[in-house]
């Protein structure tokens, strides 16, 4: 069984952290790609995104990466997905996750035990359902995680969703974002 299950794992795509890449490390992984998008592409995006600046806001001053989350929704977008930002004071239970194609976490960076509390220094990676169990694909993990199923999954996303400074990102077909089917209807009281 574990030998199973280690096949399945090599069958998923998952980038590694390099440098303050995270971003495109996060975009690949949710696509399942290596050539979904590169540095290149994405310091493109963010010089179109303010090209006038001497200092670029979506990037890293460096040209390490660090990108912010108007350059992963441009990026996105170009693809004909829409980011959602996730109200975490709002339940969980109010997410469609079967019309959900994916997730991106956005939290403290974190360097072995340490975090670093500086806006300068946030993470992001992935989170997606393949071959119907959901993963981790955070790109500092030797090696994709398994959440499990969709109850599994709520119960993950409560946990991360406590720690101070996290946000989640649902990434959803613009069909779905313009009609608001990631969301689950309230009921009316009768």
């Amino acid at each position: 069984m574990a030998e199973a299950d280690s096949k399945k794992d090599q069958a998923i795509y998952h980038e590694k952290q390099r440098l303050q890449m995270c971003a495109v490390h996060a975009i690949n992984n949710l696509f399942q790609g290596s050539n979904v998008l590169k540095r290149e592409d994405m310091n493109s995006i963010c010089k179109e995104l303010s090209p006038n600046t001497l200092v670029n806001p979506h990037m890293s001053v460096f040209g390490v990466g660090n990108y912010d989350v108007n350059a992963i929704m441009a990026v996105m977008s170009r693809r004909g997905y829409e980011v959602v930002w996730f109200d975490k004071r709002k339940s969980l239970d109010g997410i469609n996750f079967g019309n959900i194609y994916g997730m991106f976490i956005n939290t403290v960076a974190k360097w072995d035990t340490f975090k670093i509390p500086f806006k300068l220094f946030r993470h992001w990676f992935a989170i997606r359902q393949i071959g119907g169990i959901y993963h981790n694909l955070d790109s500092k993990l030797k090696r994709p995680e398994k959440i499990g199923s969709e109850l599994d999954l709520r119960s993950y996303l409560k946990s991360k969703l406590s720690e101070q400074k996290t946000e989640l990102l649902l990434v959803v077909e613009m069909s779905i974002a313009e009609e608001r089917s990631w969301e689950i209807p309230k009921s009316s009281p009768t």
